[in-house]
């Protein structure tokens, strides 16, 4: 077994922060957890000079008035609450409804066919790719490999893009991930798109989960605390940072979302592969997140020629 002294500087800060399920704000060493009301957005934790901008976007009920930067991670810029109550319960929606759904790629579709009923085969649901359909054997994409990528997530990355400096950006893939409580998110950078100039851009759901970021795995990474609605883009000196997902936190999913899912979605449920109790189940002990890439330069090619 490895003694702390043989890990890397993340690996310690996994191990540490593997253990946290509970969050109390000021009382969690170096966690940084950004204020949700209307204030300045103001960080609590470490003091790593974040700053905020106030430049208000509301298309398709996007809010990107509160990003925060950070000096030792340039080009990572966290959105407090970018996305809507509203929109967060149609995206909730459709990441158990609509985009798992056949030709999109999920986990389950490695091992056979998918499972029945419904509650079965969420249960086992890790992943979803949609677009560009990565490959996880060789990390990577090819041209014949890919799906129809979702005009509606479309609109709302490429305003996010727009909003952080990337007005060329293209969204061609997607991978979403589905978190039980217990689950971690190892440490990785991501670098099998084929231009990284462009940015991932990372949209979280339901349950909260520690964040950690470095340039490198051997420097003091970022802690945060990623809650439900918060957007997260990674550019620029950021685009191969390593990150990873130590804890999800139980008991987190937001009261004002799951009160305005069974306002807005309860009267009109339709959806009868899962009832509407264990679609609130559901979403009330997982943890998803859409992150979002430009697979190709901006010529449009794979670096073969195809």
């Amino acid at each position: 077994m490895d003694t702390e002294e043989d890990l890397t500087v993340m690996r310690q800060y996994f191990r540490k922060y593997k253990k946290l399920k509970e969050v109390t704000p000021g009382k969690v060493d170096k966690l940084i957890i950004f204020d949700r009301g209307d204030d300045d957005g103001d960080s609590k934790g470490i003091d790593d000079n974040p700053s905020t901008t106030d430049d208000v976007n509301d298309d398709n009920h996007i809010q990107l008035n509160r990003k925060h930067y950070f000096n030792s991670t340039p080009g990572f810029i966290f959105i407090v609450n970018g996305l809507s109550v509203n929109l967060q319960a149609r995206i909730l929606h459709d990441c158990i409804f609509k985009y798992p759904r056949e030709p999109n790629i999920c986990n389950l579709d490695l091992h056979g066919p998918r499972p029945q009923p419904m509650s079965a085969f969420l249960s086992k649901l890790r992943w979803v790719t949609m677009g560009y359909h990565y490959n996880w054997s060789d990390k990577s994409y090819i041209p014949e490999n890919r799906g129809e990528f979702p005009s509606e997530l479309s609109d709302i990355v490429k305003c996010v893009a727009r909003e952080i400096g990337f007005p060329e950006f293209r969204p061609e893939a997607a991978i979403i991930n589905y978190y039980p409580e217990t689950s971690t998110l190892g440490i990785h950078n991501d670098s099998a798109e084929l231009d990284l100039d462009f940015p991932i851009i990372s949209l979280s759901l339901s349950l909260s989960a520690i964040f950690l970021i470095g340039s490198t795995v051997d420097i003091e990474p970022l802690v945060v605390y990623i809650q439900s609605g918060d957007i997260v883009t990674m550019a620029g000196n950021s685009r191969l940072a390593y990150h990873c997902v130590p804890s999800i936190v139980p008991h987190t999913t937001p009261t004002h979302l799951l009160n305005t899912i069974k306002s807005e979605l309860f009267n009109n449920w339709k959806d009868c592969e899962l009832s509407f109790n264990d679609f609130i189940n559901y979403i009330s002990t997982h943890r998803i997140n859409i992150n979002i890439r430009q697979v190709l330069p901006v010529d449009g090619s794979f670096n073969d020629g195809n």
